[in-house]
């Protein structure tokens, strides 16, 4: 069972967790927590705000505590009860404000406090009602990453090493910290964006569990997101396949690299709303969809840039591509579609806004010698472009999906900038102009019938 930010976000979400885990102690819980909403945030913020200068230490921490004290004082706990996360954050930042540096390591370093501090108040409130529970750092458990920062993947060691550690934990529930562990030279690491929905993913993997709750504050993952389509609807199963293309897409529900350590060992995962425990939720499984259903949802990305490279000598000249994806990873940037035409004369992609200047920048230095040899035009960005993807399994196969899709797109008045599908037929994607991302999503999703 992981509980999210807003699950544990003040005291009255600790106490409904509480009794949650209470109701499923016959099932052998095993719980990860997220730190208490907001407070990553405010870490970060307050980090930054320390190595510029731009406020005193103690000063920085003070929302930061009073927002835990304020929790545990309603809880009736003990007030020293994260005493020593906070003196330990202090000599941290006090140490940011000296040096005036502030590394990716040291920064996961300070975000690693918020899982710590949630970790202790839940096992504490557990005890406080009498059932047996430990808070657990999970490098404690010898959750092991590689020493990428910011962005930490797991080592393989890690799993006989959870197994172990949780084998001889001697019968009470452990309360685990989400997003945190430690590389091999003892230095802490987050694991990104995700990153305690992908630890519950692990632990419950390497445990072999009979599923893994996300406990959230929705009610599962819905046909679009219903805050742009108003009929949106909850879907009460879907296959591995449709949830990996919907959250690689836009659907923030759950993030993609939570659902792989399931697959691996074929472990359903549930979507479901702390603060609607009755509703059942969506759930995740290896079994594809066979409901009759061709699209099983839309998602939508905003705030995207497309960037042409243009050249009629490109046709035929091998390694090209390679040399335009490869400048582009040396910014760090994230590619979410790529379209060529046949041709051969243009390859586009799709990044992030904020990415746009330094990927075209890149490109520039790195592609200089192709335009100089007139095999390449020139380099081409445009900004405030959204992309809508559709995604269903019975997609595969089925003609005509493509068309429609395209149609409900013509019908109302929207273009299309650029179009992709995978070899999986699982999904279809078109980058459009931000403007019309709400028309086409709305219209889009009553053409195939997805709204209540």
């Amino acid at each position: 069972m992981k509980f999210g930010g807003t699950s544990v976000g003040n005291a009255e979400a600790f106490k409904r967790v509480t009794d949650m885990i209470n109701a499923n102690l016959n099932r052998n819980p095993v719980i990860v927590v997220s730190a208490v909403a907001g407070t990553t945030d405010l870490l970060i913020n307050s980090a930054n705000a320390v190595v510029r200068k731009e406020i005193k230490v103690d000063d920085a921490i003070k929302a930061i505590r009073e927002k835990h004290d304020r929790i545990t004082a309603e809880l009736g706990l003990e007030k020293s009860l994260l005493d020593a996360e906070f003196d330990e954050l202090k000599r941290i930042l006090d140490g940011v404000c000296l040096l005036q540096e502030l590394t990716k390591r040291t920064m996961d370093y300070v975000m690693s406090f918020g899982e710590r501090m949630s970790a202790k108040i839940l096992a504490e409130c557990l005890r406080k009602n009498k059932t047996d529970a430990k808070a657990y750092n999970a490098w404690d458990l010898g959750l092991v990453t590689n020493s990428e920062f910011g962005d930490a993947k797991p080592l393989p060691e890690s799993e006989e090493n959870v197994k172990r550690s949780l084998a001889d934990a001697g019968g009470h529930i452990p309360v685990i910290t989400g997003f945190v562990a430690k590389d091999k030279d003892g230095e802490i690491t987050t694991l990104g964006r995700g990153g305690s929905d992908f630890t519950a993913s692990l632990i419950g993997a390497y445990l072999r569990a009979d599923e893994i709750w996300i406990w959230t504050d929705v009610d599962g993952i819905l046909t679009a997101d219903p805050r742009m389509v108003k009929d949106a609807k909850l879907m009460d199963r879907l296959s591995y396949n449709e949830a990996s293309e919907l959250s690689y897409f836009g659907a923030k529900v759950i993030h993609p690299r939570t659902v792989w350590p399931a697959i691996e060992r074929g472990i359903p995962i549930r979507i479901r709303n702390t603060f609607n425990p009755q509703c059942e939720g969506t759930i995740i499984t290896k079994d594809r969809n066979t409901n009759g259903n061709i699209v099983r949802a839309i998602t939508t990305i905003k705030d995207l840039s497309i960037i042409n490279v243009v050249g009629c000598g490109m046709a035929g000249v091998p390694g090209i591509a390679a040399k335009i994806f490869s400048a582009v990873s040396t910014t760090g940037a994230n590619v979410l579609m790529i379209s060529q035409a046949s041709s051969e004369n243009t390859i586009c992609f799709v990044i992030h806004e904020k990415d746009r200047e330094k990927v075209v920048k890149e490109l520039g230095t790195e592609l200089e010698g192709f335009i100089e040899d007139k095999i390449l035009n020139k380099i081409v960005s445009k900004d405030d472009v959204a992309i809508i993807t559709i995604v269903g399994d019975g997609m595969a196969g089925r003609p005509g999906v493509a068309a429609k899709f395209c149609n409900a797109l013509a019908e109302n008045g929207i273009s299309i900038i650029a179009i992709a599908q995978g070899s999986s037929e699982s999904s279809i994607s078109v980058a459009i102009n931000q403007a019309d991302v709400a028309k086409a999503a709305n219209s889009v999703h009553s053409d195939f019938g997805l709204g209540n």
